[in-house]
């Protein structure tokens, strides 16, 4: 009878008879009745005939199970079992075989739209073959022709195209050819028809369903032919097949089935494992006969490769360590195999070669096979994998004789697959098998496959009764005699490494005798591999597989069972069956608080990186930690168990001796199953507590929902899940674990310099590299020539006529990569591979080629693109095809070889950086940045530089070959460090730096046909549907511009309505008008101004000016980026240089209609002012126009100076917009940017969907707590808290993450790349709340900002109703805006307004005026560094903008637009056109010392006072040139310009100016503090102040706190709120900054300094304020809110002394001496971890 699954009730009857041994049925029932569990004598008497593999009853009437009972052994062959008992296997019927003639093949092709397939049939028995049509009559036609038909065979997935209508016509047994393929030969890589048909030499001369039907009916064919009857592992997979209910079994020969296991098993031989003669006596030996011998055949070695090869054989013989760089065509494998053949000749003497991928084994194993068929190769080549990749033959046999009648298909099918693999494989690794597509969508499968292998703990090694079946031990047979050349991947030698560390040597490891020599090919690669083999993972695959390993039918209570019926009761192991179940029931728990934390923070791709200060707040991470917290419990529960039962198996294997096989094989799996428990409890312990963030990257992930499983009982309701520990810096434990133990060391790669230099390969391996060094420790450095002459076979073709593919601009640039591969391919007629750094491009970019499929096809055309056809596949058709084209991602730029014509043209998108998002890149940048180093020029921009040149590699693999790449991204014609780091890591190709499309083209067909090319006959791609939408709504001149605004805003904007102030301002604004708007946040401003640039008629640009990156930045993303506005561009200082240079070499072009830049830039940048020469402008525009006006809460100096900057153009319509602005604000904008009688269109600063609350705090303490209780009430709206200084956002910002919020912090002072990665963060909704200055939010579009906070006082209610009017942008939200301030921020405000004598201001104004007269001057003009200016005056450069300000407008100075002071200057290749031009070119070339591809510093001053150079006219020059893209000017240092008016100030109008900015000062603060301390409606106040008629808060509006507005966190629980201090863990705390401390070059703090610091505090003692060395300290204020911090601090530097991580000594410096801090050795390793990776 077959196995049911047991009701609950019966199940906990099963575990307490576990538990107690055999029982009464009476006392079973009075036990379960106490348990709440009710059932009676008579059905429990029942239970032996129903579940009789569950229960029995002995022979005194007690009910008991099975491995409880005194069974004598069995006499049957399969050892230990029962004559009942007889295995499923042995005892599954086989169905009736069906011959090859009864077989009917189909081929379908993919539905229409109307769901309509076309079938093609081809019969087995005749050979016809017909196509059939849709129609109503399809399915009885294909009935007729499959009449008398048994069975239907489909391939591919054509089965799950055929409708059931069609189905329902056919033969019932339907038989997939996949299967049968794959069982034929487990280890063909590649299963597709196309793929079958190259490989058995099948022709397809048509390409349709009846060619392909037939070709399939081939491919049976030749199958059937191939399968043995009489071959044992056939019968034992035919009747796994049966078991599992699959036709293939029916098609299968009937031959004799195995009387064991044993007989079915075969291990397949590997002929390479055979030693062939006499070796040679030394690595030297060997490269001199073998090269002497090749070369009497003819073979002419390259001299690269005989010197590479005499090194490998030093090294080997020697002993020593070496890197050799060699290039493609050296033939390294060649040049290691033959001295590594020579040195594993004799005894103990083992070489093994590490690979990085499994192409490279291959190609190893063929080059042996060909210098064996020389005799040139007589030593063994073990090819060795992880014990645990292998198929295990001790464990596929324990699974066929576990299985019931219960098993699942899906096991007997891995078991089949088990088997056949066995048989078949030349190394005997599941990694061999080709079964990916059957592991997909089938987790039971995968959970069978996993079982069917071992580990190193478990493995018994030469005492396992299947040692000689098995496919690893057969391979380290005679090792000790004649080791060879072991070949294994990188990761086995970690493996190894990490075994080793743990005391367990591993089989094969011959690292564990100090005698190996190590050769790592690929070693480029190095670092990921390490990376990959020393992460540790769980999840639920890996804790299913461990309760199958207890109570699965191969399981250990199977054995233990066996152990029972041979006599030996080990009573422990009793509980272990339920303990299984507890697991499984735990893992689906766990499984579900997975997926549900995924379902809110993983996104589409169902991946988060959990941070301790982020997650723990999360409520579904807290229930997370608790289904963790309850999986470890039963994992220690369990782990406790084992080991009882270990430790008494040991006990009983001592007593008995080793002759026990059963029970030492017990042994062997205990210990397995008892560390990798011990595993799985410590990465479970990690998920939970998140430990060592700075050492580790911790990665939570689940499969993606598939949506059409393998087949119906495949699908599972609970995807796999795994949580990942990534270790972040692997060098030290290569170094330690790796490197210092072996013999000798050989790196090598075609890529492992860049620059020139071994140091990123060095800086990544924790190893030294010196070329020609022969010191212990140091690797010899060798670059090797290429064979290959590069300048004259290959070219790069930088281009420039492509969109920049930044984020922004990513839309067009996709369109514009296509129109370029299209009009490209139609000319190369193929031949040509483009590698992307994303799929997504690489897919739209596909789609959008396709759209000319038909027109490229014409042309003999073919794009294959990878993941669409199986590598192999695609290797072979382009191969063979030189009209294919092939699109593909990483693994295709390293690896894929295609030599001859075949691959002539080479696209690459862009080059490869890291994706920002890679956690464990971002990890390492972090590392870097934190030790002080420079991430970008020391890993980023190496890393990208080695996978460049490995996809540039794919060009040219042989002499004869010639080729043209072409890199997309038009930033890499500027001269840049990266760029030049890019461009030398090159193999030395010849460079042309195209200047439109057709120079790109026209060079890269001309240089690989030698001939001038025909571009007329290019085929063209459709343009984009925005630009002709813009195209076609451009106004004409006269037109009325209303009905277009309209329709544009609908559009292209979306807005269905223009509001009448909006069409206002643009009608004047198009009119030629000066216009001012000063309309309420989410009214719509920024309309005003880009529709009519972007309609106007003429191609000019419109300026806007905009205060703020973040707020450019935005509109760029949202124009650009999302609408598709090709036309926009924008410049900030975060801006790129070579990106900058493409805009303004646009701009010049006329190729820009709307251009954002900052005051800054517009001022200040030359090669901006003359782009703008070269078209006029269209019209200038003021974007928060507050900014202008010195009386504005945002004055900017350079705002005023925008008019100036502009000065020289034609004047066009100006504009000016601003959000609030007061009365007098208005006037002075109008005044300050010459505005000419301007449009004025005004609404009230109201926003009814705001809440204003003011809350007053005792301290810091109390304001801290109530910041927490706001954001924690807040949950995951995303909100933002601005604070006064940017000290104060940093603490603020850890806060708030150390209380489990997504919090980061944002100022001025960050570098700009920061600021933009935070404020992406912040509107993909990484980052919930933004602690900020000023500097954030200005124009930022993020209508779900749901509250705002106002950390301490505002400068003015102008800026708090600006900032505060960030929120809830949506009109149906509603926003909280909250201001935080004390009595103590007033008392400090106040006295920074307290009036300075005037008479003291004016003699600060005079002194300035003074030492402007010593100044530099530049053509009669004053020039100066800010900076030193400030400082000689004694006041900050904020101060020292107003004093200019006074001067400026008491007539005594004229400020004037920026001029250079020093700049760089990057030369291209090209001189100008124009005779006179190029003299100059030469002259200042020459002058300046200028070379192609090297920075050249310029000194403006010096070149003046040393040349006499006029230094207005040279930059002039350099920026026409920079423009022209001769070169790349940038200006890195500038002086401030000025032009002196009147020599003494006029005092009077001085005064004034005093005056009226002192009383400006104390209005604005008198606003504030009316305002927070007013009992009045809040909306009322502000409405007041900006001028309007007040009123109050009603039914239309939100109330304010003063009308009665009640806050949601006022009801929030005290315990609900984080206490600010025990947020911090201050040992940490103080580690971390003594840490800092001791880096700093310039001499070491003192340790009461670094503690004011961290403390938080302003002064020193004795009123010292605190240095700005100290406030760069990282953890600055990290203990603000701490109680007894000193105290605190104290106690910890203490223990942390006492336990040897901090030391104390005295400093001497500037002749005193003081006591500081240092941290020691130790302490370094608590912070950076130690050099083995392991916890």
């Amino acid at each position: 009878m077959a196995s049911q699954v047991m009701p609950p009730n019966l199940t906990a009857a099963n575990d307490l008879l576990l538990q107690r041994g055999p029982l009464p049925p009476e006392e079973v029932v009075t036990l379960l009745r106490e348990s709440g569990i009710v059932v009676t004598v008579a059905r429990l008497a029942k239970l032996p005939e129903r579940f009789p593999e569950a229960f029995v009853l002995d022979e005194q009437g007690r009910l008991t199970v099975p491995s409880q009972t005194s069974a004598e052994v069995s006499d049957h062959p399969i050892e230990g079992l029962h004559p009942s008992r007889v295995p499923a296997w042995r005892r599954t019927p086989l169905p009736a075989t069906i011959s090859l003639a009864e077989c009917v093949v189909l081929a379908v092709s993919p539905p229409d739209a109307y769901g309509e397939v076309m079938v093609g049939a081809a019969r087995m028995s005749d050979g016809e073959c017909q196509v059939f049509p849709g129609g109503a009559d399809q399915g009885s036609r294909l009935s007729l022709f499959t009449d008398g038909a048994a069975c239907v065979v489909t391939h591919d997935d054509d089965w799950s195209r055929l409708p059931q209508r069609l189905a329902k016509c056919l033969p019932d047994v339907h038989v997939d050819l996949n299967l049968l393929v794959l069982l034929q030969d487990p280890t063909r890589p590649g299963a597709r028809l196309a793929e079958l048909c190259e490989s058995w030499g099948i022709a397809r001369d048509d390409d349709d369903l009846a060619a392909d039907a037939r070709a399939a009916a081939a491919c049976l064919r030749l199958v059937l032919e191939q399968i043995g009857e009489s071959e044992p592992s056939w019968q034992l997979a035919r009747v796994c097949l049966a078991a599992a209910g699959s036709p293939v079994a029916r098609l299968l020969p009937n031959g004799s089935l195995p009387e064991r296991v044993r007989d079915g098993l075969t291990c397949a031989p590997d002929p390479l494992l055979d030693a062939s003669g006499e070796g040679y006596r030394s690595a030297l030996e060997a490269v001199r006969q073998v090269f002497g011998q090749l070369t009497g055949q003819g073979y002419a070695a390259r001299p690269s490769q005989r010197e590479m090869s005499t090194a490998v054989s030093e090294v080997l013989d020697g002993g020593g360590l070496l890197a050799v760089e060699a290039p493609t065509g050296t033939g390294k494998s060649l040049a290691y195999l033959t001295p590594a053949a020579g040195r594993a000749g004799g005894a103990r003497r083992p070489v093994v070669v590490a690979t990085a991928t499994k192409v490279l084994q291959q190609q190893l194993r063929r080059d042996v096979a060909r210098l064996r068929e020389q005799g040139l190769f007589s030593v063994p080549l073990r090819q060795l994998f992880g014990v645990s990749n292998y198929l295990c033959p001790r464990e596929i046999a324990a699974a066929l004789d576990g299985a019931g009648d219960d098993t699942e298909p899906d096991q007997w099918l891995a078991l089949a697959v088990a088997i056949r693999g066995l048989a078949v494989s030349q190394v005997g690794v599941w990694d061999d098998i080709a079964d990916h597509a059957l592991s997909r969508g089938r987790p039971a499968y995968a959970a069978a496959r996993d079982v069917l292998r071992t580990d190193a703990r478990s493995c018994e090694r030469q005492r396992c009764g299947w040692v000689s079946t098995c496919p690893l031990f057969k391979r380290l047979a005679g090792m000790a005699e004649r080791p060879g050349v072991l070949a294994v991947n990188h990761a086995l030698i970690a493996s190894w490494a990490q075994l080793a560390q743990q005391g367990v040597r591993s089989p094969g490891d011959v690292l564990a005798d100090g005698a190996g020599d190590l050769v790592f090919d690929e070693a480029h690669e190095l670092e990921d591999s390490l990376t990959a083999a020393w992460t540790k993972a769980l999840g639920r695959r890996e804790l299913l597989g461990l309760a199958t390993r207890l109570d699965g039918r191969s399981g250990l209570d199977r054995q233990l069972r066996r152990l029972v019926a041979s006599g030996i009761d080990l009573r422990s192991g009793r509980q272990l069956p339920a303990m299984a179940r507890q697991l499984r029931r735990d893992c689906d728990s766990l499984t579900s608080a997975v997926l549900r934390y995924l379902h809110e923070y993983g996104g589409t791709s169902r991946s988060a990186v959990p941070r301790s200060g982020v997650v723990h707040g999360r409520p579904e991470y807290r229930q997370l930690v608790e289904e963790v917290r309850q999986t470890g419990r039963g994992l220690r529960e369990l782990l406790t168990a084992l080991k009882a039962v270990e430790t008494a198996a040991r006990t009983r294997l001592a007593e008995l001796g080793d002759g026990h096989p059963l029970l030492r094989s017990v042994v062997s799996r205990l210990s397995g199953l008892t560390h990798a428990v011990t595993d799985a409890g410590e990465v479970l312990g990690r998920l939970r507590d998140l430990p060592d963030e700075h050492l580790w990257v911790y990665r939570l992930s689940a499969d993606p929902p598939s949506d059409s499983p393998a087949s119906p009982e495949a699908a599972d309701p609970q995807p796999d899940w795994t949580f990942e520990c990534i270790p972040v810096d692997v060098g030290p434990a290569f170094a330690d674990a790796v490197v210092r133990p072996a013999r000798s060391i050989t790196l090598t790669s075609a890529t492992l310099t860049t620059g020139g230099t071994f140091d990123y390969v060095a800086s990544r391996l924790g190893i030294r590299v010196q070329p020609g060094s022969s010191q212990p420790g140091v690797f010899d450095g060798r670059q090797l020539p290429s064979p290959f002459d590069y300048a004259a076979q290959s070219a790069v073709v930088l281009t420039s006529h492509l969109p920049v593919p930044v984020p922004s601009q990513e839309r067009e640039f996709v369109e514009d990569l296509a129109r370029d591969q299209v009009g490209l391919l139609s000319l190369t007629g193929g031949r040509s591979m483009t590698l992307f750094a994303a799929r997504r491009r690489m897919e739209a970019v596909a789609n959008l080629v396709r759209q000319q499929g038909d027109a490229l096809a014409d042309r003999g055309v073919r794009l294959l693109v990878q993941g669409e056809a199986g590598r192999a596949e695609i290797a072979d058709r382009f191969r063979a095809d030189p009209g294919t084209v092939v699109y593909g991602l990483r693994s295709y730029w390293q690896g894929f070889d295609a030599p001859g014509d075949t691959l002539s043209y080479l696209a690459i998108e862009k080059p490869p950086y890291p994706h920002p998002d890679d956690a464990v890149v971002s990890a390492r940048i972090r590392a870097i940045a934190d030790r002080g180093g420079d991430p970008f020029l020391e890993y980023v921009v190496p890393k990208t530089a080695v996978l460049l040149a490995q996809g540039f590699g794919r060009l040219i693999r042989s002499e004869s070959d010639r080729g043209a790449a072409l890199i997309c991204d038009r930033r890499m014609q500027s001269p840049s460090s990266a760029n030049r780091l890019l461009l030398s890591t090159l193999p030395g190709p010849e460079l042309h730096y195209a200047v439109d499309r057709d120079d790109a083209w026209r060079y890269a067909l001309r240089f690989v046909t030698g001939e001038e090319p025909d571009l007329s006959a290019a085929l063209a791609l459709a343009g984009s549907e925005v630009d002709a939408i813009v195209q076609r709504l451009r106004l004409t001149p006269g037109e009325d511009p209303e009905p277009k605004l309209r329709e544009g805003a609908r559009l292209l904007f979306g807005v269905q309505q223009l509001r009448d102030e909006q069409l206002q301002l643009m009608l004047a604004h198009l009119a030629g008008l000066d216009t001012v708007g000063v309309l309420p946040t989410g009214t719509g401003k920024s309309l005003c101004f880009q529709l009519p640039a972007l309609l106007r008629p003429q191609d000019r640009a419109t300026v806007v000016v905009s205060p703020l990156v973040a707020l450019i930045k935005d509109q760029l993303d949202d124009l650009r980026g999302r609408r598709g506005l090709r036309s926009v561009q924008g410049i900030t200082g975060s801006t790129p240089a070579a990106v900058r240079n493409e805009i303004l070499r646009d701009l010049a072009g006329g190729k820009v209609r709307l251009l954002y830049v900052s005051p800054e830039r517009l001022v200040r940048d030359p090669v901006l002012r003359v782009a703008l020469e070269r078209q006029d402008l269209a019209g200038l525009v003021v974007d928060e126009a507050h900014c202008v006006s010195d009386w504005g809460h945002d004055f900017r100096p350079e705002f005023r100076q925008v008019t100036r900057a502009v000065a020289h153009l034609d004047r066009a319509p100006r504009m000016a917009l601003t959000a609030t602005a007061t009365r007098p604000v208005v006037q002075d904008i109008i005044a300050t940017l010459e505005l000419r009688d301007p449009l004025t269109v005004t609404r009230p600063s109201d926003r009814p969907n705001l809440r204003f609350r003011i809350t007053k705090v005792a301290d810091e303490r109390e304001r801290a707590r109530e910041l927490l209780r706001i954001a924690t009430a807040m949950g995951t709206t995303p909100g933002i808290v601005y604070a006064s200084r940017r000290a104060v956002t940093e603490e603020i910002a850890a806060l708030l993450r150390r209380a489990g919020l997504a919090a980061r912090h944002y100022h001025a002072g960050m570098v700009p790349e920061q600021r933009e990665a935070v404020q992406d963060d912040f509107l993909a909704g990484t980052t919930q709340i933004i602690v900020a200055t000023k500097a954030f939010g200005m124009g930022v579009n993020k209508p779900d900002i749901g509250w705002v906070v106002h950390y301490d006082l505002p400068e003015s209610l102008d800026a708090y109703v600006q900032e505060a009017g960030r929120a809830a942008r949506a009109a149906q939200l509603r926003g909280d805006c909250v201001l935080l301030y004390s009595g103590g921020d007033i008392a400090r405000r106040r006295a920074q307004v307290v009036n300075t004598a005037e008479g003291d201001r004016r003699a600060q104004a005079q002194r300035v005026l003074t030492l402007l007269r010593e100044q530099r001057q530049r053509g009669g003009d004053v020039v100066f560094h800010p900076e030193e200016l400030a400082e000689a005056v004694g006041v900050e450069a904020d101060e020292l903008n107003v004093l200019l300000g006074w001067l400026e407008r008491a007539g005594a100075v004229e400020q004037l637009p920026d001029c250079s002071a020093r700049g760089t200057v990057h030369v291209g290749t090209r001189e100008p056109e124009d005779e006179q031009q190029r003299r100059r070119f030469r002259h200042m070339s020459v002058l300046l010392r200028m070379r192609p591809q090297v920075g050249s510093r310029i000194d403006f001053d010096r070149l003046e006072q040393e040349h006499g150079i006029d230094p207005d006219e040279l930059e002039n020059d350099l920026v026409a040139w920079s423009l022209d893209r001769l070169i790349t000017f940038s200006s890195s240092q500038r002086y401030r310009r000025l032009r002196l008016r009147a020599r003494e100030v006029d005092t009077a109008l001085l005064s004034r100016e005093i005056r009226r900015w002192n009383a400006w000062q104390r209005e604005q603060l008198d606003a504030v503090i009316s305002y927070v301390s007013g009992t009045h409606c809040r909306r009322a106040t502000i409405v007041r102040y900006f001028g309007f008629s007040p009123y109050t808060c009603g039914d239309q509006s939100e109330p304010c706190d003063a009308c009665g507005g009640r806050a949601a966190w006022h009801d929030l629980p005290a315990l609900a709120v984080p206490d600010p201090e025990n947020l911090v863990n201050v040992e940490l705390t103080v580690l971390q900054a003594v840490a800092w401390a001791s880096t700093l070059r310039t001499g070491r703090y003192g340790a009461v300094g670094l503690k004011a610091a961290v403390l938080g505090a302003e002064v020193l003692a004795g009123g010292h304020p605190i240095g700005a060395g100290l406030r760069r300290c990282p953890q600055f204020g990290a203990l603000r809110h701490v109680r007894g911090a000193e105290r605190r601090w104290d106690q910890a530097a203490e223990r942390l002394v006492a336990e040897g991580l901090l030391a104390r000594d005295e400093v001497s410096r500037d002749s005193r001496s003081y006591l500081s801090l240092a941290i020691t050795d130790a302490g370094r390793e608590r912070l950076g971890g130690p050099s083995w990776v392991s916890w």
